[in-house]
């Protein structure tokens, strides 16, 4: 695999619904990458490695095709970097959410609610499902937790109250939902997280 086509593939999309199609492409490219990042850095002593980008926009989806994901970006041996473009909604918030940098455009929605889910099954399988959703529903405040300074008020509205929670940039500047904005005029990455464009 040539070096050139690898840095050119580093610029990764997710913008359609979460599921396995799409989720396992990005997957397949970030091990990919990984693979020939871990061969060049045991040859190469000065070998830089360069961040895989993840664009994201998309309205969400499959719960675990959801976590595959992420589990793909928070173990990748190359930082994976996010960036929040438009929107990010339920399942696409919090893959947005586990990047090692998070970046948002100056207009950008990030969504975060509940898990839906609907059932025709029988009473005992709907027990069983229960509980695998309530494990996954305790699971998502976790991460959220690890992954923000969000304060309890929020944490209560996705707990409890069922809320859907609507964040703006600035919003997620403020509760450490992402790191950096994207200046509009140049498209440049602001350095300081506390800059704000007029």
């Amino acid at each position: 695999m040539a070096k050139d086509t690898v840095v050119l593939n580093r610029n990764l999309y997710l913008c359609t619904a979460i599921n396995n199609d799409s989720t396992s492409e990005v997957i397949k490219s970030i091990k990919n990458i990984n693979i020939f990042d871990q061969e060049q850095d045991s040859k190469l002593k000065n070998y830089t490695i360069k961040p895989i980008v993840l664009h994201i926009q998309s309205f969400g989806g499959n719960v675990y095709d959801m976590w595959a994901l992420i589990d793909t970006i928070e173990t990748s041996f190359t930082p994976v970097a996010t960036i929040c473009c438009g929107y990010c909604m339920s399942a696409a918030a919090m893959i947005f959410m586990s990047g090692h940098t998070r970046y948002m455009t100056k207009h950008s929605t990030l969504m975060l609610h509940q898990m839906a889910c609907g059932t025709l099954e029988k009473y005992n399988d709907f027990i069983i499902t229960e509980q695998e959703f309530s494990n996954l529903h305790k699971e998502s405040i976790k991460f959220i937790k690890k992954h923000s300074k969000l304060p309890k008020s929020y944490i209560e509205k996705y707990d409890n109250k069922k809320e859907d929670i609507y964040l703006t940039t600035k919003d997620c500047l403020k509760y450490g939902v992402c790191d950096y904005k994207i200046k509009k005029t140049k498209m440049t990455l602001v350095e300081n997280p506390n800059e704000q464009d007029e």
